[in-house]
């Protein structure tokens, strides 16, 4: 008597890898990708603080990252380190702190937003945090969903 797998056995083991790991695999790049996430949401956190304490010292919004009493890691135009782009804009009284996912297919591209708003009636600064997929029904709208918890826009 032969001892030893039949082929048929063999074939089991294969296709039960094959489904394990073609489970395991999209929820590993989501862990992966919100992990990526939640570094930029720490520094988008750590440039928003700065931006109210620079807001209540100079009655308006910083003008660039050099104005602000923190280190936004990466040279000038490129913030935000390996994995994303951070700018600043204005919007009247609203301050917007974006961070968009960089070197990664378009359909996976998504953008992390803080909005900061005066509210001057009274003398506060609220924030709104959002997740914005580039493309609608993609990669990017399931990433926006892992971080923010399934709710795509605002967290």
């Amino acid at each position: 008597m032969n001892k030893g797998f039949t082929l048929v056995e063999l074939l089991v083991v294969v296709l039960i890898i094959g489904v394990l790991s073609a489970v395991a695999l999209p929820q590993y790049t989501t862990a992966v990708e919100r992990s990526r996430a939640t570094e930029a949401l720490t520094l988008m956190s750590a440039v928003s603080e700065s931006s109210q304490r620079y807001y209540y010292q100079h009655d308006q919004w910083p003008a660039t990252f050099e104005l602000l009493d923190i280190d936004v890691p990466g040279a000038s135009g490129d913030r935000g380190g390996k994995y994303f782009d951070i700018t600043m804009e204005q919007e009247g009284n609203s301050f917007k702190i974006m961070s968009k996912r960089k070197n990664v297919g378009s359909e996976s591209e998504y953008t992390l937003t803080t909005t900061l708003t005066d509210n001057t009636s009274s003398d506060t600064i609220t924030a709104v945090r959002s997740c914005t997929p580039t493309q609608e029904g993609d990669r990017g709208a399931t990433y926006c969903s892992a971080i923010t918890g399934d709710n795509i826009t605002d967290f």
